[in-house]
């Protein structure tokens, strides 16, 4: 038995393929993600478009359309003009997409996020940052225990603390910036002490140019120490944008990598861990996995 999922995220679309108990396939495309709560219509066009790409593709597979599921996370389907898309999808492709609850995202992407990594056993936290909030899932043995969402974002409180382009940071500011965090991170209470703490999101790909690994080397699984955090939190305090824009290669980055870098640290702390794993899994794997095998 073959089984097909979809999953639109902001800025990515997935197509995974299951039979029987092997991920056959894995496709993924990327778009433009809007830069506010409000879809161009370029945009639509673009989401749809290489929505029939996957749809051939997953033919190609031996999957017909309608035994697709394809789904939208709360990260995608909080935009304002995103109903075009469903109606579209469902008249011009035939494809129904499905909003997910909470629930659903919370339990599938636990799931999918912790899958293929090296974890002790126990409860696992996975925390995923995204562009205006810091979504807490804490889960162990298949089930989700615990659901945190944290409104806060991470780019406009950098430009808030920081201005649009500071040559150097004032240590105050550094100060507000911890504080700010802390501050935050006190409304996620751990109801059990979790043994894994898996993050991934938004910041974690600026957050790859601190830590450049050989040719061939996956992130998927890779552990970051919260004194490693500490080593470049320090560094990067002190050092000059120049400096801070040759190692990020991306303006919006170039101030937000030290917000990055604080936040986990204080992640870990608020975790009661040292160290975190670093996960390429999608939600998509945990829809599958969820899935009868015949």
């Amino acid at each position: 038995m073959k089984y097909a999922v979809i999953q639109i995220s902001r800025g990515t679309i997935h197509l995974l393929v299951r039979e029987g108990e092997d991920l056959k396939s894995w496709e993924q495309r990327t778009f433009a993600p809007p830069p506010r709560m409000l879809l161009e219509s370029s945009t639509i066009q673009e989401i749809l478009d290489l929505l029939e790409e996957m749809i051939e593709l997953a033919r190609l597979q031996g999957v017909p359309v309608w035994e697709i599921y394809a789904c939208m996370d709360l990260g995608m389907s909080t935009i304002l003009n995103v109903s075009s898309i469903f109606q579209r999808a469902k008249t011009e492709l035939a494809l129904p997409i499905h909003i997910l609850k909470p629930e659903e995202e919370a339990l599938w992407g636990w799931i999918g996020k912790s899958y293929g990594l090296n974890l002790r056993k126990g409860p696992t936290a996975w925390i995923d940052i995204s562009h205006n909030a810091i979504f807490c899932v804490l889960g162990e043995n298949g089930q989700v225990h615990q659901v945190e969402r944290i409104q806060w974002s991470l780019l406009e409180r950098t430009q808030h603390y920081w201005g649009k382009a500071p040559d150097r940071f004032k240590s105050n500011d550094i100060v507000h910036m911890k504080n700010d965090i802390e501050s935050k991170l006190r409304q996620l209470q751990w109801t059990h002490r979790p043994h894994n703490l898996v993050i991934t999101g938004l910041p974690l790909n600026p957050f790859k140019c601190l830590f450049p690994l050989p040719e061939g080397t996956e992130y998927h699984n890779q552990s970051f120490s919260r004194a490693t955090l500490r080593q470049w939190s320090d560094h990067l305090s002190q050092s000059h944008r120049k400096y801070r824009s040759r190692i990020m290669n991306n303006p919006a980055w170039t101030d937000g990598i030290l917000t990055t870098t604080l936040l986990l640290m204080e992640l870990c702390n608020r975790s009661f861990k040292d160290s975190f794993f670093m996960s390429d899994g999608e939600l998509a794997l945990g829809i599958l996995a969820s899935l009868p095998s015949s």
